[in-house]
Formats: structure tokens, sequence, C-alpha cells
């Protein structure tokens, strides 16, 4: 490959006729491609060539360059939307956990009102033993209790007061036999309820975490599939001179999405070549030779067919 740089003779001064250029046409093909986030927008280029950067076969490698460009954007453009994905589909698996714990929550209250009502059953069976029990030991005793831990043992020199507080003990024993009962039963009620409950609870949060790694696979399936597809669509055209690569103006490529869902119908797409790409491509020509132009072809050589043959070898390949 040869370049062009450094000091050199004045360039020749070369007449080109553009009108016997031919423009040409190009039909390219290619799948849909569908994309259903939220808006985004992407954008790279690669810089123009300057005129001491101008070698024989430039056309091709900007195209290829360009093409590498394409190809990042849309990486990019996926990388983008596989971070949309993930979070569209990581909130559709937390709102689902979030109904099922709200049922669950529900379900628990229910469970805890039906429970309630129970125990005040069991508490009024509880209250016919506990409360005849009371009432004799207040008989004995007074109200309040002045010794509800028995501790205040009489001589035993003073008869009555020993047998009163015989009697009283165990009374107390009896209350305290019963009322350890029914704390005993309300326990055990309350913690059928909560295994129910945290064994539901658990259960929801190893579906949510199969959700979860279920959404993550699919997201990184879809973004992978929008790559291949927008490159599929790419690379058969992007190094086709209808694709619009001009070599010295450089190129850029973008990638952006509306807030909807987008789906680009599969089939042929025609691309022409433009005045825009003669003159594009007339400058790498100009550029490559050291030529200066001239638009009168009195004053210049003509240098239309060189040009011609030029632009069929480095820039169709042929």
């Amino acid at each position: 490959m040869v370049g062009v740089w450094g000091c050199a003779p004045d360039p020749d001064l070369v007449y080109v006729d553009l009108d016997a250029a031919e423009l040409r046409s190009s039909t390219t093909t290619g799948p849909a491609v569908g994309f259903n986030v939220e808006a985004y927008a992407l954008e790279q280029s690669i810089a123009p060539l300057g005129s001491t950067d101008v070698f024989f076969g430039s056309a091709e490698e900007r195209a290829i360059e360009a093409l590498n460009v394409y190809r990042q954007t849309q990486r990019d453009a996926a990388q983008a939307v596989l971070k949309r994905l993930r979070s569209a589909y990581l909130n559709e698996v937390a709102l689902t956990a979030k109904a099922e714990t709200d049922a669950a929550d529900e379900e628990y209250t229910a469970f805890l009102t039906k429970e309630v009502d129970a125990l005040h059953a069991v508490f009024l069976e509880h209250a016919k033993k506990v409360e005849p029990l009371r009432f004799e030991l207040a008989q004995i005793v007074g109200f309040p209790d002045p010794d509800p831990r028995s501790l205040k043992v009489p001589l035993e020199s003073n008869e009555k007061a020993h047998k009163r507080f015989l009697a009283a003990r165990a009374i107390r024993e009896q209350i305290i036999a019963l009322d350890d009962a029914f704390r005993a039963e309300a326990a055990r009620r309350m913690a059928v309820i909560e295994a129910a409950r945290e064994a539901r609870l658990v259960a929801i949060g190893q579906r949510a975490e199969a959700r979860r790694n279920d959404a993550l696979s699919r997201a990184q399936a879809e973004a992978d599939k929008i790559t291949r597809d927008a490159l599929a669509t790419l690379e058969p055209t992007a190094l086709d001179p209808g694709a619009q690569l001009p070599a010295v103006p450089g190129a850029s490529s973008s990638v952006n999405s509306g807030p909807v869902s987008v789906r680009s119908q599969p089939g042929s797409v025609a691309m022409r070549e433009t005045k825009t790409d003669l003159e594009a491509q007339l400058g790498v020509f100009l550029k490559t030779y050291r030529y200066r132009r001239t638009r009168d072809a009195s004053l210049g050589r003509d240098a239309t067919q060189e040009f011609l043959v030029w632009r069929r070898k480095y820039t169709d390949g042929r």
C-alpha cells in the first residue's frame, strides 16, 4: 500500500467529466428487526480522511472501518435494549411476587381472625374453670392476692393461719396450671399459623428467584437476537458503494427508538448512488494521484477515463 505525504511537485491539472460516470443502484433484503422498549438513542462516527491520510484502496478500508462503527453501534443499541428489557422483566417479577405476598398476607389475616375467634372460645372454657378458683382464693386471702407466689409461709404453730396458707397455695397452683395450659394452647395455635405463613413466603421467594433468572435469560436472548438481526441486514450492504459510505467525509451510525413497539417489515430496500457520492469518490481519486481538478476541459488534461477505471478497480473491486 502506497501513502502520499511530504513535499511533492505541484499537482497536475486535470478535467474529469462526472456525467460520464454511471450512477449505480443496488437492492438489499433482510429480516425484520423489532424493538419493544422505551426510547433510546446512540451514535458513533469515524473521522474524515485528511489530505495526507489518503492511500490506494482507501475506499475499501473506509467502508470496512465504517462497517465496524455500525457493528459497534448495533452492539451498544443491544446493550441499551438489554438494560431496559431486564428492568421491565424484573419489574414484572417484582409485581408478581408482591401480588403473591399481598395474597399471603390477606390469607394470614383471615386465618388469624378465624383463629382469634377459636381462641376466644378456648378462653371462655378456660375462664369457666379458673374464675371460680380466683373467687375462692379471694375469699381466703382477699383481693388483690397479697402473696401470689406463696412465699409468706406462717408458722405451723399458728394452725389456723397455716391451714389458710396451704389452701390458698393449692388454689394458686391450680390457677397457674390452668393459665399455663391456656397460654400453651394459644402459642401452639399461633405457631401453626405463623409456620404456614412462613412456608408460603419462602415458596413465593423461591418462585420469584426462578422468575428473575428466567427474566434475565429472556432479556439476554432478545437483545442478542436484535444484534444478530440488525447485523444480518447491515453486513451484506455495508461494503456496497450504494450504501453511501464515502471515504473522504467519514461515516457515522446512529440508532434511535421511540417509546412504543416498532417492527420493520422484511423485504427489499433499493439504494441509488448520488452526485454527492461521485464527488466524494472523485475527491479520493484526486488526492490519491495529487491531481488538481479544473471544470474547464480546455485548461487541463482529460482524466475522465482514468477516473472511471480507478473507480471500477478501487471502489467496485473489479
